[in-house]
């Protein structure tokens, strides 16, 4: 008993002074640097924390009369602002007082993840799942993302919280949250689907955030960027890169057939998602309840966000966050090839950055691309057919 409480004792005590400690280090921007570059090879980026900074940046623009939907002078790369407004309207209120806004904010939303991560590896008590998940915590994705401070972490423990709550009413506080902070939690609607009564209140509620903010989701899919890079994933970053290479080499896709290809692949997307469905559920068989695990539910939202996301937009790779959210259901199936090559492709796409740099017109940066780009594919479908054999063992409707 002791030594459980020294353990437990020893790990809080870590958990409320890494913030300090990244909190710290952005203070010398040498420092910074040195950190992140040095030790971890993560292209580190001034302001430190600066997806974080960038909101604050949207918000003086809308100070000075700019919307920064279409105008954002105040951001240091210039880029538009890519969020829901409502991250505005909270920065908004404490700008008067930043120094300190910046300070406590920084070091809530990180005490929030270190805490959400020990709970996390602890909730699920597999050792695979427990070895991966450290493996996550250092690969780049992850150090990429607390460089940056991204949203994508709130979102992630809001997420994390409606999965691990057993009052309906906080489930479907805490999803709403999500959603309303950045929309795409919206494809992890699913873990609600063995609770009708449920799963059609936040199908309602859902759909009619995304009617109040349809102008601001069309502002942000136009502001988007669509990455052709390794650090990506997503249809339309593939065929973004496949574009570039199309105009250096002067194949067929160009300006005036782009938008045409680009939506055909996502709708092929789809349907082959839909397809390897079909299969898995054609092949397993009902088993005698209705009610989905707790590892059942991580998985539709992990998977869920991942599909959802890799069908419609351009995703840099911290986004991979959600997919930790697979691994408890995953490393208690059986052993076997298709499953050992689910976590490497894990373990490939969530150190994509290691692939990353060089000319990207040469022959090896082709070769990388295509070796993190087929296990993010593979990851896409394994995903796909594993949601059938649950729709079906789960008989969650008839297909």
């Amino acid at each position: 008993m002791i030594k459980y409480f020294y353990f437990f004792l020893i790990r809080s005590i870590i958990i409320f002074l890494l913030p300090f400690f990244f909190i710290y280090i952005s203070s010398d921007y040498l420092f910074w640097d040195t950190f992140w570059n040095s030790f971890f090879f993560i292209p580190y980026q001034h302001p430190p924390f600066s997806d974080f900074v960038a909101i604050q940046s949207a918000v003086l623009s809308k100070q000075h009369g700019f919307n920064p939907y279409y105008l954002n002078p105040f951001d240091v790369s210039g880029h538009k602002y890519m969020y829901p407004s409502i991250w505005l309207d909270i920065f908004y209120l404490f700008l008067p007082h930043l120094k300190y806004f910046n300070f406590i904010s920084v070091y809530l939303i990180l005490l929030f993840y270190f805490f959400v991560i020990a709970d996390f590896f602890r909730r699920f008590n597999n050792i695979s799942f427990r070895i991966t998940l450290v493996f996550f915590l250092f690969s780049t994705s992850n150090l990429l993302l607390l460089e940056r401070l991204n949203i994508e972490i709130i979102i992630f423990c809001l997420i994390y919280l409606c999965l691990v709550n057993k009052k309906i009413i906080y489930q479907f506080l805490f999803f709403i949250l999500a959603i309303m902070g950045k929309v795409f939690p919206f494809f992890s609607i699913l873990i609600f689907i063995d609770n009708k009564r449920l799963f059609l209140l936040s199908l309602f509620f859902s759909f009619l955030i995304i009617f109040f903010y349809f102008d601001e989701i069309l502002l942000m899919r136009n502001n988007m960027i669509e990455y052709a890079l390794i650090i990506a994933y997503g249809i339309p970053s593939i065929i973004r890169g496949l574009f570039h290479y199309s105009k250096e080499f002067n194949f067929f896709l160009n300006d005036s057939n782009y938008i045409l290809l680009k939506n055909i692949f996502i709708i092929l997307s789809f349907l082959y998602a839909l397809f390897l469905f079909s299969i898995s559920y054609n092949i397993y068989k009902k088993c005698n309840t209705q009610l989905l695990s707790i590892e059942e539910k991580f998985l539709f939202s992990g998977a869920g966000i991942y599909l959802g996301t890799f069908i419609t937009s351009s995703n840099i790779d911290y986004r991979l966050i959600f997919l930790t959210f697979v691994i408890p259901y995953i490393s208690d199936m059986k052993n076997n090839f298709s499953k050992k090559l689910f976590f490497i492709s894990f373990f490939i796409s969530i150190n994509s950055l290691i692939f990353e740099g060089g000319d990207r017109f040469n022959l090896l940066y082709p070769l990388k691309a295509f070796i993190v780009i087929s296990s993010k594919i593979y990851i896409f479908s394994y995903l796909s057919f594993i949601f059938g054999s649950i729709f079906k063992q789960r008989l969650l409707f008839k297909f």
